[in-house]
């Protein structure tokens, strides 16, 4: 509004300008609906035509609310729709107005009044929060409300042990036999173990992958989770002490084979041989297993495989004291079996008088496929004598001859065609 300074009652009139528009009278009050920059000048006059010196101000017209980014600074984890949040993790809002600037940011809890917050807040109180954030501009414009639903996880996690292998208690002792392994696993409630960890004596501090086998005469184990959100759980404490050495097993595997998938591989006649040793109280016997876990002792130390099937080798052998040593399983398929090789073509083929007609651009590619050991690769032929290994497309476009015969071929990884 503008009015006059003094001596009102000698006015006759107020004129107005804006931007730059001619003078016209003023009605009592300026309303500015749009956004953006006014100027504006007035002056007076009496009845008797004399004019004020014409006045100038600005006034810029801020519509927008602010913009405002809500993020956490600290550790925070994703879990589908849930979002877990550290106690010490710290929620900020960082917000701008281009315009008249930022005035103050806003928090709502459930049906709470909005309460003013500073760049960050944290919630040091565990559960699970659905809250409110909107940011107001120094003209009362304000941005919408953002929804937060996340969980305050402060609660470590707990983890647990089990030895996989022979073991013995003795007077409170925790006795391993060489090839005992210890598993660690973890759970947490809330935001999920993020990993274990473990250390083995004066060792270094390792983030626990699988198992673990233990080494020396004597183990001290500490072990522990953290979760997703940096919550970490006291160390636990173990102690394994190793009973001496069982004896040693050499094993030497003969003949064509493949390691694939955790199985060997193998063509007939491939044999496994077992040397045994021990260098304190000798080698006392030795159990084999070769096919449906059916366990013997025996005194060979050659086993061949002749018969196509699949056959899980086990040997395991003890000293006189009864310490067993146990050789690594082997899962065996003797395979005799050739891989099986198919065509196919990009474009249309068209069979006529034994004769397979295509037109060009076409391609011709092959593939193989093997159900035990696997594909080594695929070969083709023009003569059916001289073979090159496929490792493209055959492309019809680039033969020199109309017409051609095309041999191919497949080689599994033990030699079978």
């Amino acid at each position: 509004s503008i009015r006059p300074a003094s001596h009102s009652s000698y006015l006759d009139r107020i004129e107005v300008s804006i931007n730059g528009e001619p003078f016209k009278p003023y009605a009592g009050k300026l309303n500015f609906q749009e956004e953006g920059q006014y100027k504006i000048r007035f002056r007076a006059v009496d009845p008797v035509l004399n004019w004020s010196p014409v006045q100038t101000f600005k006034v810029f017209v801020d519509k927008k609310p602010p913009e405002a980014k809500v993020s956490w600074i600290g550790r925070t984890f994703k879990n589908g729709k849930a979002t877990y949040v550290n106690p010490e993790t710290k929620l900020t809002i960082v917000a701008e107005d281009a315009l008249s600037g930022v005035f103050v940011n806003l928090l709502k809890k459930g049906d709470e009044p909005p309460r003013t917050i500073q760049k960050f807040h944290e919630f040091k109180t565990p559960g699970s929060y659905k809250i409110k954030v909107a940011s107001v501009d120094r003209v009362g414009n304000q941005s919408s409300w953002e929804e937060l639903d996340f969980i305050v996880d402060n609660g470590a996690p707990v983890s647990k042990h089990k030895l996989s292998g022979q073991t013995h208690v003795r007077e409170n002792k925790h006795y391993v036999n060489f090839g005992t392994q210890i598993i660690i696993e973890g759970e947490d409630a809330d935001s999920g173990v993020k990993f274990l960890q473990y250390k083995i004596n004066n060792g270094p501090i390792a983030v626990y992958k699988e198992p673990v086998s233990i080494s020396g005469s004597i183990a001290v184990v500490k072990y522990r989770a953290v979760d997703n959100v940096g919550n970490i759980e006291e160390w636990k404490q173990f102690t394994l002490y190793q009973d001496s050495k069982g004896p040693e097993i050499k094993i030497t595997k003969s003949g064509k084979y493949e390691a694939v998938g955790g199985n060997i591989y193998a063509r007939p006649g491939f044999s496994i041989r077992a040397e045994l040793h021990d260098s304190e109280s000798e080698v006392s016997e030795q159990v084999v297993s070769l096919k449906d876990g059916k366990a013997e002792k025996t005194q060979k130390q050659s086993f061949s495989f002749d018969e196509p099937g699949k056959y899980m080798f086990e040997l395991r052998s003890s000293d006189h004291v009864g310490n067993w040593t146990e050789a690594s399983p082997m899962s065996i398929v003797i395979d005799n079996t050739a891989p099986a090789s198919s065509l196919q073509a990009s474009g249309q083929l068209i069979e006529k008088g034994g004769v397979f007609l295509s037109g060009i651009p076409n391609q011709i590619d092959i593939s193989a496929k093997d159900e035990d050991v696997g594909v080594s690769h695929i070969e083709f032929s023009y003569d059916g004598k001289k073979f090159s290994r496929l490792a493209a497309p055959v492309d019809l476009a680039t033969w020199q001859s109309k017409r051609n015969t095309l041999y191919f071929r497949s080689v599994d990884r033990l030699g079978y065609v």
